[in-house]
């Protein structure tokens, strides 16, 4: 009887040592343990470059974790949570759900000095332009392009008392759940209508929120950013 039919006699009978048993399970399993090695020391660059049954295979042998997929995908979820509720909370101070959006963006922009955010010169200026991105509410936005540089939106300016105290009061409120943790808030008031919080985080950007009388019956509140020396 050849070799191939004994060693299948042995095995249908039930005669095969355990020995053989494990060698041939060996071999079985060996193609896809080298296989599994290969893509996982394979650079995605060169991955890209193999045939499209290897990439199959390695799509095989490379399946990702439950755990790993549960874990990244709350992390979104959380992160996507975070700042829906940011714009909730200032929401609910009475500011447009777009603003913590917006200010973020003009928080972005500072490190390179609103560059991004330049648009024409303003007439009679020799280093003031036109902001691009405008703040809900804000009348026009201007960027002041010194060193430092600074971008500042107009929310009020009318001769109703009640209405500067009002637009004040909102955007201070709100300003802290539209930044992120780790910024303070500070308040210095100089006389009747000249109030100025300042949120800080560290030794970048800040932005400041200032009520003032633009004339003996006019008020005025504006948003700056400053993008802080570099």
């Amino acid at each position: 009887m050849p070799e191939d039919s004994r060693v299948e006699h042995r095995r249908s009978t039930g005669r095969v040592s355990a020995g053989r048993q494990r060698a041939e399970r060996s071999a079985r399993t060996a193609p896809i343990a080298i296989q599994r090695a290969r893509c996982d020391a394979t650079p995605v660059l060169v991955r890209a470059l193999l045939a499209p049954s290897d990439m199959k295979t390695c799509a095989r042998t490379r399946r990702p974790s439950p755990i790993r997929v549960a874990v990244l995908a709350a992390a979104v979820a959380t992160r996507a949570w975070a700042g829906e509720s940011a714009s909730v909370r200032a929401a609910d101070a009475g500011l447009p759900p777009d603003f913590c959006p917006m200010l973020r963006t003009l928080v972005a922009a500072a490190p390179n000095g609103f560059a991004s955010l330049r648009g024409a010169p303003e007439a009679g200026t020799d280093n003031v332009r036109e902001g691009t991105t405008r703040l809900p509410g804000a009348s026009r936005c201007s960027v002041f392009c010194g060193t430092p540089a600074a971008y500042v939106c107009t929310l009020y300016a009318g001769d109703v008392e009640e209405k500067a105290d009002a637009t004040y009061d909102r955007v201070v409120s709100g300003l802290g759940d539209c930044l992120a943790g780790g910024w303070k808030t500070t308040e210095r008031v100089d006389g009747v209508h000249a109030r100025t919080t300042t949120a800080a985080g560290g030794a970048g950007p800040s932005v400041r929120v200032v009520s003032r009388d633009a004339s003996a019956d006019a008020y005025l509140v504006e948003l700056w950013v400053d993008a802080g020396r570099r």
